[in-house]
């Protein structure tokens, strides 16, 4: 096997590609404001890609963002990496959770950009169904062999690393590419409890890239999530997102050198904003001075119902003017409840009780008893809550 003095390529995931992303506005052509954005990343992209020379992109995952693809969504994705096959560089697709529709993670819909017949689209989708330890790496020299995991049951990739732990041993330079859960991950607030856990997932590599959590952050000895390549929903508010730039070396001693640059991709964000901040804004007090033309900003209005309707007018004004600025703007009404502000706190002031907290404190009240699983319940709430900020 040759020998070369680096490898470089452009990894993400969590690309969620759809036509019906949360916050989505539809045009005139049918086609949504989000979907475009998702399009203009992959422009960018293979901007960068051909600029720099460039030859494979790694997508870890989450190609699409629902295994039942519509049209809109699958013309726009099969032609964005038609382009970069087309013009000399190979996209080489490890499965994600949301590319499958089957529990048991046996298919992948990004198989079928593989049997397309172009030698610049690969997935590597089957290789937890036999093809082999062997035929289901990429062995680039012989210091560097990057090892594709898709994603699958937690069970299923913990075997699969199991079996390929003797090889990995003996291999070089060996690095795992991977989409799924590891325990003490962070995802929008929330701390991953359940999943492979971050030691039995690096050991033996000299490195794991993953996607699934859409926050950008380290694991273990020696893994790292991506990240998303752009915002989704208020719950990514102030993360930056795009792709990554990756170069490995090789080291005389110990693992192989990587080096890391985050390339960003022109693509809207994500604002909260509170209602009493925007109302009294003046001078060079302005709340909205980071905000881009086309991001989103969601406007928070801490009132009671009554005090509510009697702001509507005046936030639907403000709401107004900042469309025609070119935002996209939402409003919030976080409901303050009359017989909470009634009870003292312990410091003499109002304490106030939102949903997540009454939720916590019924389900920890004494008179639940029969049919009330906590942990499920919680489970259920943090999953509103999700579903709610995206």
């Amino acid at each position: 096997m040759p020998t070369h003095p680096s490898y470089r390529a452009l990894f993400l995931g969590d690309v969620h590609m759809s036509n019906k992303l949360p916050h989505a506005r539809t045009g005139a052509d049918g086609i949504t404001d989000r979907l475009k954005d998702q399009i203009r990343m992959w422009e960018d992209l293979e901007r960068y890609r051909s600029k720099n020379g460039i030859d494979h992109v790694w997508i870890l995952g989450d190609l699409f963002d629902r295994a039942l693809v519509d049209a809109a969504t699958l013309t726009a994705t099969v032609k964005a990496l038609v382009r970069i096959a087309s013009a000399g560089g190979v996209v080489r697709i490890v499965p994600g959770n949301h590319d499958t529709d089957d529990p048991k993670a046996s298919r992948f819909v990004v198989d079928a950009l593989d049997s397309m017949g172009l030698d610049g689209l690969i997935s590597y989708g089957g290789i937890l169904d036999g093809v082999g330890v062997v035929d289901g790496i990429f062995p680039f020299s012989d210091w560097l062999t990057l090892w594709p995991m898709p994603f699958a049951p937690i069970a299923d990739n913990r075997d699969y690393l199991a079996k390929i732990a003797p090889k990995v041993a003996k291999t070089p330079g060996s690095v795992l590419l991977m989409h799924n859960s590891v325990v003490g991950a962070r995802h929008m607030g929330w701390t991953c409890d359940a999943g492979l856990e971050a030691d039995e997932v690096c050991a033996g590599f000299d490195a794991v890239l993953s996607s699934h959590f859409h926050t950008a952050q380290e694991f273990g000895p020696c893994g790292r999530y991506l990240g998303a390549p752009m915002q989704f929903g208020f719950g990514d508010e102030g993360e930056e997102r795009g792709f990554w730039d990756v170069t490995f070396r090789p080291s005389k001693k110990g693992p192989v050198k990587i080096d890391w640059e985050l390339v960003h991709v022109f693509a809207p964000e994500f604002w909260t904003v509170k209602w009493e901040d925007l109302a009294t804004a003046g001078g060079d007090d302005d709340p909205l001075e980071q905000v881009r033309e086309g991001d989103y900003v969601l406007i928070e209005v801490k009132a009671t119902a009554a005090e509510f309707e009697k702001l509507r007018r005046s936030v639907d004004m403000h709401v107004e003017d900042l469309e025609e600025q070119g935002f996209k703007v939402k409003v919030h009404h976080d409901v303050v409840y009359h017989h909470e502000t009634r009870l003292e706190a312990t410091d003499g002031g109002a304490e106030i009780a939102g949903p997540d907290r009454l939720m916590l404190e019924y389900v920890e009240h004494v008179g639940v008893t029969k049919g009330m699983d906590r942990e499920n319940l919680l489970a259920v709430g943090r999953k509103i809550h999700e579903e709610a900020t995206r």
